[in-house]
């Protein structure tokens, strides 16, 4: 009995989240090239997957790849919403869709549509001598609730 009513108060908590599973559909970008010293189209792998975690805090990672252990021991979870040195991204729920300002782009999920789509300018705007390292792209997928 008392096993059951744990389980039954664990319920509401199950409830505010939501998991969804997102395959990318098309991606691509601009690549610099360093001996022409241009940027020249690009295409990137599909079917790349991700797990999208709603709820107390967004996360959001490559599929099979939850968390990693640091050179001291500790477990992190992975979070492509946790950018380097800003902390969380800012992320924004209004109504049907998710809105996430990224340090160096966006990522925005319509929850009745269940797509997706992830833009990043990388250093294209920053640092022209950062051309090349992160590249520009956008990448747009479906997800459906697992």
């Amino acid at each position: 009995m008392k096993k059951l009513l744990i389980t039954l108060l664990m319920i509401p908590n199950l409830v505010l989240a939501d998991t969804y599973l997102c395959i990318s559909d098309a991606s691509g970008g601009a690549k610099y090239d360093s001996y022409s010293k241009k940027y020249k189209s690009t295409g990137f792998t599909v079917g790349r997957k991700h797990i999208l975690k709603t709820g107390e805090e967004y996360r959001y990672y490559e599929f099979g790849n939850d968390s990693f252990t640091t050179r001291d021991g500790q477990v992190k979870y992975n979070n492509l919403f946790r950018q380097v040195d800003s902390g969380i991204a800012e992320c924004d729920e209004t109504g049907e869709e998710l809105v996430c300002k990224l340090r160096d782009g966006y990522f925005r999920f319509n929850y009745a549509q269940l797509r997706y789509v992830t833009v990043s300018h990388g250093g294209y705007f920053v640092d022209k001598r950062l051309a090349g390292v992160p590249t520009p792209y956008i990448e747009i997928g479906a997800c459906s609730n697992i």
